[in-house]
């Protein structure tokens, strides 16, 4: 165990500040941990076997990310360790007032709707950003059940919050008003039209899986929002590979974007994708919606 002077006072601390909106005590740090209160209240206060101030190396690092700081600031002493929790909120919380660097909106609905029914759907996409809780979700669905819609809806959401310290926000529709997939040139073209957007001045002259190498860089320079919808047109809608993407360079891109991404990755899609059944939750989640009941399932890739 590593020593950690003070750590009931520091976790207090944090829970006070509300360094994450869902984890103000124990109990709840303990829940996202999988452990019982009693275990993460011994390590500030001591038990029959602990001296207190020490948390285990096989949590340490979790503990730091589930409250986005470094893990290393739980050696510092208290007042030091309180003064840079606090200069970490303070830029973290005026990053949230100023409007994105870059944002590209491509043809997705420009018309909000109502959404009742909705609201656990939407929590989860809030939770996603907020709280890191995903790199990817893929939302999916028959036609017409409101993938679009809701994607629409909470964008709007977002959008009143000035993107909740989003830095670029690329959104873009691959739908194509046939229903049937479309070629690999709506992708290019995406390709292309994003990576100029983040100056990146040379993509042309990349085949498109080398501009997606490109992109997967550049999107994880910064905490970018990255939606993409209609993606059915670029998956297999039959045979042996349904559900799979289509293209090489489009598949490499979100894979990569589901195992690191320090923002967010949004797909909507008739299909539910079978690309990263090997990656899993909580990187990779899928929301599957269920009609307009309000109901959805929840799972891994």
């Amino acid at each position: 165990m590593n020593r950690h002077p003070k750590l009931a006072r520091k976790l207090k601390l944090l829970y006070q500040l509300k360094a994450r909106q869902d984890i103000t005590s124990n109990q709840k740090l303990a829940n996202l941990l999988g452990l019982s209160r009693q275990a993460v209240s011994k390590w500030g206060a001591g038990g029959g076997t602990q001296s207190g101030d020490s948390i285990p190396d096989a949590h340490f690092f979790a503990i730091g990310k589930l409250f986005g700081i470094d893990s290393y600031l739980f050696t510092l002493e208290y007042e030091e360790f309180e003064k840079e929790v606090r200069t970490i909120l303070d830029r973290r919380n005026r990053a949230r007032l100023r409007r994105p660097r870059q944002f590209f909106n491509n043809n997705l609905p420009a018309v909000r709707e109502n959404l009742p029914g909705r609201e656990a759907e939407l929590a989860s996409l809030n939770e996603a950003w907020d709280q890191c809780a995903a790199n990817v979700i893929q939302i999916t669905g028959v036609a017409g059940v409101g993938k679009s819609s809701l994607i629409n809806e909470w964008l709007a959401g977002m959008d009143a919050h000035n993107y909740r310290g989003a830095e670029t926000v690329l959104a873009w529709s691959f739908h194509n008003g046939s229903g049937s997939r479309s070629t690999s040139a709506p992708f290019e073209l995406f390709l292309i039209c994003a990576l100029s957007l983040l100056g990146d001045a040379n993509a042309v002259r990349d085949d498109p899986k080398g501009q997606a190498v490109r992109l997967v860089r550049e999107i994880r320079q910064n905490r970018t929002l990255l939606v993409l919808d209609g993606i059915q047109n670029q998956q297999y809608g039959c045979g042996p590979s349904f559900g799979k993407f289509a293209d090489p360079a489009f598949s490499m891109l979100v894979r990569e974007l589901a195992r690191e991404n320090p923002g967010l990755c949004v797909l909507g899609s008739r299909l539910k994708s079978s690309d990263f059944d090997a990656i899993g939750s909580p990187r990779a989640v899928s929301l599957e919606l269920m009609g307009h009941s309000g109901l959805a399932e929840k799972s891994s890739f």
